[in-house]
């Protein structure tokens, strides 16, 4: 086989070799092929096993069968494993190479269909993102839309807690410290935020604009005082890394997505009563 495909695929960057199944998902874990021609009969561990073992640990790889038997066992075996093709010995360097085209052509659409979802699904965090900040600024108003935001970003049907977080001085270290570039600030204070919030199933912060955060939490949220300890160690935190000063405001509870327009304005009120906007 080795020989039949030398110079013939140049897709293939590397080309491993197990002399029995146990070899071969030790190789395969380790270095995640995405084609395996896979002999039936082997010592130690044969091709069925193997394929059991492979199905069994959803390991997603293109599997060429090969076998000196047509065996009903080992076919079905094959298409459990989602096999490309099952070839039976003695074959010709056509027959594989007919093969390998149908199992190159999977492994590229498999990767073209990866990379539409991984876009889909960004452009979909994205536009949740926007929603809630739409939400926060007043602008959005439905309660729908507001939700399959907060499930799109991985919020559960349970309460949630809400921190509102005023910086006095953002404005200054995004000119001095970030050269103007509030997003790569935005992205440091947030990696602080989500730091000290890890242990948390749900946090999402929220940038207004460069003063005002809102951060939205679930989990162990019950307690709104553990949270208003880790914004102590938070504020010290944004202080002593970026120079970034702020204030912050905590829900007295977690509560309903319905209810938290409510806590945005209330805490929002208290934060300008503070004499601190746009210092």
């Amino acid at each position: 086989i080795k020989l039949m495909l030398d110079g013939e695929v140049p897709e293939f960057e590397e080309i491993l070799y197990a002399a029995n199944g146990k070899q071969a998902l030790e190789l395969i874990e380790e270095k995640r092929p995405e084609i395996m021609f896979c002999d039936m009969e082997m010592p130690v561990m044969g091709g069925r096993q193997l394929l059991e073992e492979i199905v069994s640990r959803n390991i997603k790889i293109q599997v060429i069968a090969i076998s000196g038997y047509n065996d009903f066992q080992y076919v079905h075996a094959t298409l459990l494993a989602n096999g490309v093709d099952y070839i039976l010995k003695p074959f010709s360097k056509e027959t594989l190479l007919r093969a390998v085209d149908k199992a190159v052509s999977r492994v590229k659409g498999a990767k073209e269909e990866a990379s539409r979802t991984r876009m889909h699904e960004q452009m979909g965090m994205t536009m949740a993102n926007q929603v809630l900040q739409q939400f926060c600024k007043g602008e959005e108003k439905e309660e729908q839309r507001i939700r399959e935001a907060f499930q799109k970003l991985g919020a559960k049907e349970t309460p949630i807690l809400l921190v509102s977080i005023l910086s006095r001085n953002a404005s200054q270290i995004i000119q001095e410290r970030y050269d103007g570039d509030q997003e790569l600030c935005f992205f440091t204070m947030g990696n602080i935020l989500r730091e000290m919030f890890r242990t948390y199933p749900f946090h999402q912060e929220i940038f207004i604009d460069e003063f005002n955060c809102q951060l939205f939490l679930q989990g162990d949220v019950s307690d709104p005082f553990r949270v208003a300890d880790k914004m102590k160690i938070c504020e010290k935190k944004l202080e002593d890394t970026l120079g970034i000063q702020t204030t912050w405001v905590v829900s007295r509870k977690a509560v309903e997505i319905s209810q938290l327009e409510e806590n945005l304005v209330g805490q929002n009120g208290i934060l300008s009563q503070r004499g601190v906007w746009g210092l």
